[in-house]
């Protein structure tokens, strides 16, 4: 007798229909781009300003050696004159201009590196700047945000209900009225009438 296959259970449908992702107008897609610039653009400025100090202190430590080579090189160079003056040899002399040479490629290196560390600064200086300028324009840009929806904020549905009944109360009360007394509420009678007759009518 054969036996029957377990038959594999049925994956139920679902019938639940995703929602389809809400899509973005260009001018939708421009307005969240012009909100979220101020915060990119102080992102990328921290990165640049991190570059450019790890690249100033980079170039303060080669200057400072160059500065103590230019000191070697003067002090050599400085040796080496007063020994051709004793001994002016030709051997002497290639010494010197050779020390001469290096000192002054040295004190190439150490203006190159001045200038480098200096325009370094100025960009640091300008950077450090326009991130003043652009966070401040992020905190004035979500102030404003705030107070736009607080200015054009619908009313709600309780205080629309309030305004509706304090106005029917007031109606109902207007109407409640009675002629008489319209027209005690519209005119002051006793400012109409003269004070003597008043004192007269009262003693009668």
């Amino acid at each position: 007798m054969q036996r029957k296959k377990n038959a594999k259970p049925v994956k139920a449908k679902n019938n639940i229909k995703r929602q389809p992702k809400s899509v973005m107008t260009p001018a939708q897609v421009i307005e969240k781009e012009f909100n979220e610039a101020p915060a990119k653009l102080m992102t990328q400025f921290r990165k640049e300003l991190t570059a450019l100090k790890q690249q100033e202190k980079k170039l303060k430590s080669e200057l400072k050696k160059a500065q103590v080579q230019k000191k070697v090189a003067k002090n050599k160079r400085t040796a080496l004159v007063n020994k051709t003056k004793m001994n002016n040899t030709a051997a002497a002399k290639k010494l010197l201009n050779a020390a001469k040479q290096h000192y002054d490629q040295v004190c190439s290196l150490i203006q190159d590196l001045s200038t480098k560390c200096d325009n370094l600064k100025k960009q640091s200086s300008l950077l450090s700047e326009k991130q003043s300028k652009f966070t401040a324009l992020s905190k004035h840009l979500k102030q404003f945000e705030k107070q736009w929806m607080m200015k054009n904020k619908k009313p709600t549905t309780a205080s629309k209900t309030r305004k509706k009944t304090d106005k029917k109360s007031k109606v109902e009360a207007d109407i409640e009225l009675t002629p008489s007394q319209v027209l005690t509420k519209e005119i002051d009678i006793s400012n109409l009438i003269p004070h003597n007759e008043v004192v007269e009518a009262s003693k009668s």
